[in-house]
Order: C-alpha cells, then structure tokens, then sequence
C-alpha cells in the first residue's frame, strides 16, 4: 500500500535479502462506519495472525500486513471479517 493506494498483486511479492515477504490486504467498505472489521491470516488452514481495525466513516479504506519468512511457504487465505462474524471478503494464495 502506498499513498493510501493498493500497490502490486499477489504475483509481484518476493522475499528480500533477509528471506521476509511483506503481504497486504487492502480492503475498501462503505456504510459501516462503527464497525470493528477483522482480518484473519491463515496458513495451511491455522489461523496465525488476527488484526482488528475499527471503521472511522461512512467509505473507509484499511489494510493489514503480514510478514512471511521463508519457513512459512504453502497455502496461504485472509479474510475480512466484521464484528458478527460474517465473511465481507477473502482471498487465497500459495506463497
């Protein structure tokens, strides 16, 4: 993400000379401004990371980082949930 901007796609990702990866997902909702939206990082079908990101106004955009290291290659799944537990968004990947 850059300049509040999504960068890049799935396909553009690499590790840098430390063997870390950077992921993002960018999300973009409207009217849930109140909302508490949650995104979950999986890994081979374990949940490993939850990021929460409150909704400041009615179009909001957010975005959550996840740092992948050479050990942790295979499928990988985020997911965008909101407070209710309902599923806005996903997106799959092999890494």
């Amino acid at each position: 993400v850059s300049g509040n901007e999504p960068k890049g796609s799935l396909g553009d990702i690499s590790m840098d000379a430390d063997g870390v990866a950077a992921v993002c997902s960018f999300s973009e909702v409207t009217g849930l401004a109140g909302e508490v939206l949650e995104y979950r990082w999986f890994h081979d079908g374990k949940q490993v990371l939850r990021i929460r990101v409150p909704v400041g106004a009615k179009h909001w955009r957010s975005h959550a980082q996840k740092a992948i290291y050479k050990r942790m290659t295979g499928a990988w799944r985020v997911e965008l949930r909101d407070s209710g537990d309902q599923l806005l968004a996903s997106a799959d990947f092999v890494f």
